[in-house]
């Protein structure tokens, strides 16, 4: 993700919100939807322990750089009016507090109580679908090249090429080459690492009013295209390849 919002700013001039942006787009994977249910097909009940770690971390790290950054570009006061407003904005937002309040209470041992419970469960099953939908919404009659213009054209094929090329190929480099994890391991977080964009950084677009006709032309065009290469990838795994 850092190296992506470097290209952004140094390549396309971006600001740091919409680097922070392009970074989610080229770094944060689909993982729970497109990740987790072909993952444990393919490998097993075993690999479902690597996956939700994987998405686990992948949330509250990449999720937290994007806000962070969001804010800090935000912000129109200095000095110590400046960090009081970030502190509070960080606070207050959801997709940052949301992942801290839950990890933080499953450390505790206590069960929820059960009203709670399924009330949280409605909201689950309900948020990918509405984020997906208003991605629908927003590209609806918009033609992608005339949606994000030329240049914005050039960025979404560069988070292509990263997410769907770069990061797997990072994550072999990472896990097979220099770390030598796991086999089963390793294998479920590269396949992982080679899926399309999640809806988060859409989500995060449309909170801030920043790089919202680009993010989701991006989760399109990424979808669309990581129909090939998860297939590439899970014929490498099959071989033996990774």
């Amino acid at each position: 993700m850092l190296a992506a919002m470097t290209v952004s700013r140094a390549v396309f001039r971006n600001g740091l919100g919409e680097s922070a942006l392009f970074g989610m787009s080229s770094a944060f994977g689909n993982t729970v939807y497109i990740g987790i249910p072909p993952a444990v097909i393919a490998f097993g009940e075993a690999a479902l322990l690597p996956a939700v770690i994987a998405s686990v971390f992948q949330g509250v790290f990449l999720t937290v750089i994007a806000v962070v950054a969001l804010e800090i570009d935000h912000q129109d006061a200095g000095g110590c009016t400046m960090l009081f407003d970030f502190g509070v904005s960080l606070l207050r937002n959801p997709i940052l507090m949301a992942p801290v309040v839950g990890i933080t209470w499953s450390f505790g041992g206590v069960p929820l109580p059960n009203p709670i419970n399924a009330f949280s469960t409605v909201l689950v099953a309900a948020a990918v679908p509405c984020a997906l939908f208003s991605i629908g919404l927003f590209l609806y009659e918009k033609p992608v090249r005339k949606g994000v213009g030329e240049e914005g054209v050039g960025e979404v094929s560069v988070m292509l090429a990263i997410k769907l090329l770069a990061h797997p190929l990072l994550a072999w480099l990472a896990l097979v080459v220099l770390l030598d994890v796991e086999s089963l391991w390793a294998q479920v977080d590269i396949l992982l690492a080679g899926l399309p964009a999640g809806a988060t950084g859409f989500i995060l677009a449309c909170q801030y009013g920043v790089f919202v006709q680009r993010t989701s032309t991006a989760i399109l065009i990424l979808t669309i295209a990581a129909v090939i290469t998860i297939s590439v990838l899970f014929t490498l795994i099959g071989a033996g390849q990774t």
